[in-house]
């Protein structure tokens, strides 16, 4: 039925306006914020009820609003902070529309009360209806010098929106979360939070820092709202481009969490949540975060405000950058610096002094000294130079055929928990993978992570559901780099994990033959880009058949699969390999490129390029690495020993699993009753 078209009432647009604006009580304490901050204000105190659902007031002691302005200050757009278009093109305010007070007054009963610092008396005015909107009645404020805004009974109007309201605690957590964003964006603020008549959230003033400073003032805030016990652990990040400037304080490689709830944001100050910049974060952390698992960050980036609009989003959470492809470089940078050149990764000093024992005083790993990496031939090397002449096979790399020998005790190994509580207080445990379960992971590229929730548990006297979902993984390293060529080796454990004594630092050291081996291989690959081009070639084409999207999306992959040493022609659902990396020379070619299918995307872009290359690097160091349970010869380890000398990170896997792990003497010796 066709119907004229018509001008929808007033009283109908304020209430769809509200609805983009005002979500949840949260929201309306954002805005309102926003507005306290641009009045200038340096004390601002956040009063709700049952989670803001009954009531929220904002009071501030900012520049106020004049009387004859206060009638104008809830009509839609009317704004202070921007008088033409151009503009919109710097904006330098938090809120810069007009339709904050506007929306909120529609949606609840709203008083707006200020007074000036230079004037005796201010005004009020109060909203609880459409006619009141219309014919504002002014009535004479007395209070402190600043504005107050109170808004009861939100949604009571619209009952439809007030149904989608959550529990009080849970709008509570909301707006607890706004005004934290605040604090560390606006530390030079007085910030108080009451929840009822209880203090639940204070901070109080710094001198303004510059951003410059801003880290500083974040890293004291750090553990309450990262859930980090101490802040000295978070690293510094910086970098600095033509279009931006970042700076971070970011976790290290091990301390990682279940989601993304503490990476913080923040764009010229505005506390933001993108999804896009959230995505160039993880980008960052590029082989060195485990899949599904995420990092606590405070980040924060100025750049020119023409170079930002932060106006495609209703309620401004999200925002556009003119250079996105130079600030995902400059994100990169930063993070991969920081993340293989901080202090957790660099030497620490024996607790004995330096003269106390020498490394040429400690005995050797084995009776001979082993290769330096100088004059020794690689491993990596070697490995291609027996693949490519078809020498003997070195024990380094059998066959899968070596995992059958522990398919007996697949189940035992996969139930198996340790039991020593002493250990899960002193150190973080584990996670631990037979040699058939190591093989089916690294085939389908499924990178497993256990969360450890016992330690939480201990800490607090009891865990819940949740304690156990947000348990982080502690951290791995501590701030220790291995001295390989000073090491002890003592033997092996369950085929898989490698077992070194440091004397000096009367510690032992755990590593995981395969995550060492993948990091070297995929660190000699990005850096001896003349690797690639050792190839094998077949007399005669190897014909893999995969199902018809696995082989569209190798297809479109055809220029980088031969950057790496493929030569293949592609039918509608078979592959024929005339050329592959002699690194795969005993790896079967059918698994390697269904696990690549799980790396490469349906469709791809020359700006992901670069990320792409990296995960295909990534999938030909983990399938041409020595394997769990294959049982390293001495002339093999001292070769890996050497290698290790030869790369300058080995701290995690390219899929963000960690290589090795301490337990200091002292530990031990707890165990055992002698401390």
């Amino acid at each position: 039925m066709n119907r004229a078209i018509s001008l929808l009432a007033d009283t109908v647009v304020r209430k769809i306006a509200a609805g983009e604006v005002v979500e949840r009580p949260a929201s309306i304490v954002k805005e309102l914020i926003e507005n306290s901050l641009d009045s200038g204000a340096t004390q601002i105190t956040i009063t709700v009820e049952q989670g803001g659902r009954d009531a929220i007031t904002v009071a501030d002691n900012g520049c106020g609003i004049s009387p004859e302005d206060l009638p104008r200050a809830v009509v839609c757009h009317a704004t202070s902070k921007i008088q033409s278009f151009d503009d919109l093109t710097r904006i330098t305010t938090f809120g810069f529309r007009g339709e904050a007070l506007a929306s909120i007054s529609a949606v609840c009963s709203f008083t707006l009360s200020s007074r000036q610092a230079h004037a005796a008396e201010g005004a009020e005015i109060i909203i609880r209806n459409e006619e009141e909107l219309k014919s504002p009645v002014l009535r004479p404020y007395r209070g402190p010098a600043g504005t107050v805004v109170r808004c009861e009974h939100l949604f009571a109007a619209l009952p439809a929106r007030k149904a989608f309201l959550r529990r009080a605690a849970t709008e509570y957590g909301h707006i607890l979360e706004v005004v934290q964003a605040f604090s560390l964006s606006c530390p030079h603020v007085h910030w108080k939070l009451h929840h009822g008549r209880k203090t639940t959230f204070e901070h109080r003033p710094q001198n303004n820092p510059e951003d410059g400073d801003l880290l500083s003032a974040w890293r004291s805030q750090a553990g309450v709202l990262l859930g980090i016990a101490q802040g000295d652990v978070l690293l510094a990040a910086e970098e600095k481009g033509p279009y931006a400037h970042l700076r971070a304080l970011i976790t290290p490689p091990g301390l990682d969490f279940p989601n993304g709830k503490r990476i913080w944001t923040f764009v010229n100050r505005r506390w933001i949540k993108d999804r896009t910049l959230h995505a160039l974060i993880l980008k960052g952390y590029h082989t060195h975060l485990l899949k599904h698992r995420y990092p606590a960050c405070l980040v924060l980036i100025n750049c020119d405000p023409s170079l930002v609009d932060i106006n495609i989003h209703p309620a401004k959470k999200e925002v556009k950058f003119q250079y996105q492809k130079d600030l995902a470089q400059l994100i990169f940078k930063a993070f991969q610096k920081t993340l293989r050149q901080a202090t957790w990764a660099d030497p620490r000093p024996s607790e004995q002094g330096s003269g106390a024992l020498r490394p040429a005083a400690v005995k050797p790993i084995f009776s001979t000294p082993p290769p330096q990496p100088a004059s020794s031939a690689s491993m990596l090397q070697r490995q291609i130079d027996d693949h490519q002449g078809g020498g003997e096979k070195p024990s380094a790399y059998r066959e899968p055929s070596a995992y059958r020998e522990l398919s007996a005790q697949k189940k035992t190994l996969a139930d198996k928990k340790l039991t020593l509580s002493s250990v899960q207080d002193a150190e973080p445990s584990h996670h631990f993978i037979n040699a058939a379960d190591e093989q089916r992971s690294t085939h389908q590229g499924e990178e497993r992570t256990l969360t450890r929730a016992g330690a939480s548990a201990q800490e607090t006297g009891h865990a819940s559901t949740e304690d156990v979902a947000e348990a982080p993984r502690l951290p791995v390293l501590q701030g220790y780099k291995p001295p390989w060529s000073r090491l002890r080796y003592i033997g092996y454990f369950a085929k898989t994990y490698l077992l070194f004594e440091d004397p000096l630092e009367h510690q032992m050291l755990v590593v995981d033959q395969h995550a060492f081996h993948e990091r070297i291989i995929f660190e000699r690959l990005r850096s001896d880009p003349e690797l690639l081009g050792k190839t094998q070639q077949f007399l005669t084409p190897k014909t893999i058949t995969l199902s018809p999207g696995q082989v569209g999306q190798l297809a479109a992959q055809k220029e980088m699969l031969a950057r790496i040493g493929f030569n293949a022609t592609f039918e509608e659902t078979t592959i024929s390999v005339t050329c592959a990396p002699a690194l795969l020379a005993r790896v079967p070619l059918g698994e390697f490129l269904e696990a690549l299918t799980t790396t490469i995307p349906t469709s791809t872009t020359a700006s992901i390029q670069a990320w792409l290359m990296e995960d295909v690097l990534a999938k030909l160091a983990c399938h041409s690495a020595i394997r769990a349970g294959e049982v390293l010869g001495e002339q093999e380890i001292r070769r890996l020993i050497a290698e290790a000398d030869g790369v300058d990170f080995y701290h995690n896997c390219p899929h963000g699993r960690r290589v090795f792990h301490t337990l200091k003497s002292h530990d031990v010796l707890r165990w055992f009753d002698r401390l």
